[in-house]
């Protein structure tokens, strides 16, 4: 079995998981990193971590994600946020399409369950920004894994390392 954790902008989500990536057991606390700054996600963490090692001695290791990075002087989780993470994404996504040219682009974690909001402006982003035929042939697509894509993508890369 593995943690996995993912560090999200309000919530930090983890689980037990197989190698598999099936959940026997999921949970979430508030983030609180404006309230307590980033030492109280390290903590929490810590103690998530603690948790697992003394219930299940065979823990075979532990994957993290997260949406960001805790910014030291406000305490917030930097691109966290819809309004600059819609900037920030189009950007990012534009130069990953125009080097790499794919025919989806699949975004995944618990802010992309906000989709009804997100992708009317994700599309405008990218219709201004990218030539139109490229932007007709690029598929702006919603991970159905939603708030499990990130542990998720952890485990995968905590795996693909290990093994």
């Amino acid at each position: 079995m593995f943690l996995l954790i993912d560090i999200g902008g309000t919530a930090i989500k983890y689980g037990l998981c197989s190698s598999e990536g099936v959940f026997s057991s999921r949970g979430e606390m508030k983030t609180e990193a404006k309230e307590h700054g980033g030492p109280s996600i390290v903590s929490k963490v810590r103690a998530l971590v603690t948790d697992a090692l003394s219930r299940d001695s065979a823990l075979e290791g532990v994957a993290i994600s997260t949406a960001g990075m805790v910014s030291p002087a406000t305490g917030e989780i930097v691109y966290a946020l819809p309004d600059a993470l819609v900037e920030h994404l189009s950007d990012g996504i534009c130069n990953v399409v125009t080097v790499v040219n794919p025919e989806a682009v699949i975004l995944g974690g618990g802010i992309m369950a906000r989709s009804a909001y997100l992708r009317p402006r994700l599309e405008k982003a990218l219709q201004e920004r990218l030539r139109p035929h490229v932007y007709e042939k690029t598929r702006l697509e919603f991970a159905a894994l939603k708030n499990e894509a990130g542990m998720l993508g952890a485990l995968y890369n905590y795996l693909k390392r290990h093994s």
